[in-house]
């Protein structure tokens, strides 16, 4: 995922940065930081940003201005206001910001706006696994995909493995299914990972599996809805 911030104070945007890196690192999640000093340097990539804090007082174009334009190129950014007057935030309600975030910042106030824009994307929900003997807490977008074996089910989670003792069954019950699909007796995936796809084949990460003739239809239609509403 794409994360911006856009303060023009360069200490505050150093230690946000670090705060949601500390995040993302305990999380196991791939999150991008894009920084930005002013309203005019975040437009240029306003597109490609999936979450965004954005600080209100900022000399020329300001946040609420910046947000207006930012909002009329990217509409499903979610949008995290950071200000140090409380009285500016009624401005930003048109913004449909989703956490109104005073400074200074705290790291409490920090993760618990990371964890909200977390589990609200597809996937979002944690799940226990194993890894050297370890419990791990992993959002379930970031299981690429997942095969069973005779008595345990493999994770492959971005460049780790990791374990559980879950059946296939017990898993597809348990994964968010606007993200994962069961393909056939040994695979379960994660659309978003899927490299290509052609007529009951896929490739995930040179990974090739089939999709069952029974499911073959099934996993199309909630395919091209994932790629339509969830991508």
């Amino acid at each position: 995922m794409d994360i911006g911030i856009c303060d023009d104070d360069i200490g505050t945007m150093l230690s946000l940065k670090q705060m949601v890196t500390e995040y993302c690192e305990s999380k196991g999640l791939d999150g991008e930081i894009h920084l930005f000093a002013s309203g005019a340097e975040l437009l240029v990539l306003a597109e490609d940003l999936d979450l965004l804090f954005l600080d209100i007082e900022m000399p020329g174009l300001d946040g609420i201005e910046t947000g207006k334009r930012f909002r009329r190129k990217n509409s499903r950014c979610k949008i995290v206001i950071e200000t140090c007057r409380e009285d500016r935030i009624l401005e930003a309600f048109h913004l449909e910001a989703c956490r109104f975030l005073v400074k200074p910042l705290k790291k409490q106030d920090v993760w618990e706006a990371l964890h909200v824009f977390a589990r609200s994307r597809a996937g979002g929900n944690s799940i226990t696994l194993w890894e050297m003997r370890q419990r791990v807490e992993v959002f379930q977008r970031e299981i690429i995909y997942a095969q069973t074996y005779d008595s345990y089910t493999e994770y492959i989670v971005g460049n780790r493995l990791m374990r559980s003792e879950r059946s296939l069954l017990e898993l597809e019950r348990e994964l968010d299914p606007k993200l994962f699909f069961r393909v056939n007796k040994k695979y379960i995936v994660n659309f978003s990972y899927i490299d290509s796809y052609d007529n009951g084949e896929l490739s995930i990460r040179r990974k090739h599996m089939r999709v069952s003739r029974r499911k073959k239809g099934e996993f199309e239609r909630r395919y091209r809805e994932f790629d339509l509403y969830f991508r």
